[in-house]
């Protein structure tokens, strides 16, 4: 799966490019523009013309794009010249194979759930194999995306059936160190892929050799035994039987006696059992962790809510004073009033606007005794 997920780090590589001259001029190797600089193209000229100015606003690329081959010999990029204001499209190929990869998880979850989980995993590696291959025959980047989402519908239908049958075939204790094992050949894959593009560099070849396999992966996998659970659930008991008595031969337990007797009535009482503390903990641990974090807001430990700025200065824990001896100290002077020389002053403090008005009406008083 690392090759289909990580492909498109090679097959969209951006080699360093230039503008293509015109027949009549050459740009010099050193050079690696982006945008049109014709003073470059201007050899023997001593200076830059007036009209070539670098506040001028420049022109895009008349004759394409000149692409370096030294790492890259071919890829998206060079193919469509997906560069400058095209260069989004770059990273929109891998968005949407993402989509696709979402898309399958959705459609192919499903399907297996009715179908069986061997079935759509056969189906899966045929399709990725089909159009995985044709993304590098593509003759266009919109069939290029197109193709890529139907690769990343097939990669989730692969991922998912092949965890369930790993899962439903796999006993418990043995789950654990089967799934790490497995991620390891992810990490092989990289390692894999890295190599493989290193010496396939032409985006197209690299893209078939990489779904080639899943062929091969298409046809033994017609091997694998159907899931005993999903037969059982599907009330296919002679079937589940069947494929148990066959994976007891390969484990080499020819002479076990094997009997399934299901009681269809009695299965859903469990799965409807099992289902209660799934429930419990997801709404009722929810609701019980949401509770708590409720004892502590303001509203719930009696604490008003500030209106102003003001208020939140005063009455921040980390002023030196808590909120409610702030209060009750607020409260005390308000009701002090203290008359000091015709200037009254509440709770002590005396404001500007009061030594003002005090002071002017000495001055009347004054100028009046003068007169």
């Amino acid at each position: 799966m690392a090759s289909q997920n990580l492909l498109n780090n090679f097959t969209a590589g951006m080699p360093t490019h230039h503008c293509t001259p015109s027949a009549n001029h050459s740009i010099p190797s050193q050079y690696n523009m982006s945008a049109v600089q014709w003073h470059y193209l201007l050899i023997n000229s001593t200076a830059m013309p007036p009209e070539l100015n670098s506040s001028q606003e420049t022109e895009g690329c008349l004759d394409g794009w000149t692409f370096d081959q030294s790492e890259f010999i071919s890829t998206i990029v060079t193919e469509w010249d997906l560069v400058c204001s095209l260069r989004p499209m770059k990273q929109m190929s891998q968005t949407i194979y993402m989509g696709g990869v979402l898309a399958g998880a959705v459609i192919f979850g499903g399907l297996s759930d009715r179908f069986g989980r061997k079935m759509i995993l056969c189906w899966s590696y045929l399709q990725l194999a089909l159009l995985g291959s044709s993304t590098g025959l593509a003759p266009s980047y919109a069939a290029f995306c197109i193709l890529r989402f139907l690769s990343g519908m097939a990669v989730s239908g692969v991922i998912l059936n092949a965890v369930s049958l790993k899962v439903e075939w796999i006993p418990t204790s043995s789950r654990t160190l089967v799934g790490t094992l497995t991620s390891f050949f992810f990490t092989f894959g990289q390692m894999i892929l890295a190599g493989l593009s290193y010496w396939l560099r032409e985006w197209r070849k690299l893209q078939i050799a990489v779904c080639l396999p899943y062929f091969l992966f298409f046809l033994y996998s017609w091997w694998f035994s159907e899931s005993a659970r999903w037969l059982v659930l599907n009330r296919r008991s002679d079937e589940a039987l069947k494929n148990i008595r066959r994976v007891a031969r390969i484990n080499g337990k020819k002479d076990v006696n094997i009997t399934l007797e299901v009681n269809v009535y009695l299965m859903q009482v469990i799965f409807g059992a099992v289902d209660i503390p799934a429930k419990l903990v997801v709404y009722g641990g929810a609701a019980v962790i949401a509770g708590g974090f409720a004892c502590f807001l303001p509203e719930t430990l009696n604490i008003p809510l500030p209106d102003t700025i003001e208020d939140v200065e005063e009455r921040w824990p980390g002023r030196g004073r808590a909120p409610e001896a702030g209060l009750q100290a607020e409260g005390v002077s308000l009701k002090e009033e203290v008359s000091k020389g015709g200037v009254v002053s509440i709770g002590g403090v005396v404001s500007k606007e009061e030594i003002a008005l005090k002071e002017m009406k000495e001055g009347e008083g004054t100028g009046l005794n003068a007169l």
